[in-house]
């Protein structure tokens, strides 16, 4: 099969992938400021485009699964965008073995020897305590961010 792909593909290709990056961004955007406000941080420019790219980037990975006539294709890239930093902390975990799987059966590459598997396993447990403690802080630190909340709402109260 020889497909040529003429100047308009490409154009009608930037222009997808454009449309569903900067819904993305608008998700991240108000995710950026919900987080500012709520935290009081004021707005930092740096942190912004930081946001703002990486929801771009998350609105192309995920406009790609979901059909362009899809009803509610718009409002998911923007909470994608929204959910920029869990849906990169889920592909930090799940993307490695999401593409090693592809490729092993796609590609027809073959599976690790037992040998590997036992060296991986060991790898992953010690990834899996890394990511343990990392969600014991997370929810220390969001009890923290409750309890100064509810001191604030206290203090509000006549």
């Amino acid at each position: 099969m020889n497909e040529h792909i003429t100047f308009s593909d490409t154009v009608t290709r930037i222009w997808e992938l454009t449309a569903a990056g900067l819904l993305s961004v608008l998700g991240g955007s108000a995710a950026y400021t919900y987080d500012a406000v709520k935290r009081q941080t004021g707005f930092q420019f740096k942190s912004f485009l930081v946001n703002a790219f990486l929801a771009f980037f998350i609105g192309n990975l995920v406009g790609g699964f979901i059909p362009h006539d899809a009803e509610f294709r718009d409002g998911l890239l923007m909470l994608a965008g929204f959910s920029t930093w869990p849906l990169l902390a889920c592909l930090e975990i799940l993307g490695k073995k999401l593409i090693s799987d592809y490729l092993f059966m796609r590609v027809g590459l073959n599976p690790p020897t037992e040998d590997q598997t036992t060296q991986q396993g060991q790898l992953d447990q010690g990834e899996q305590q890394l990511h343990d403690l990392d969600i014991q802080i997370r929810i220390a630190e969001a009890r923290q961010k409750l309890s100064e909340l509810e001191a604030i709402e206290k203090s509000n109260q006549p």
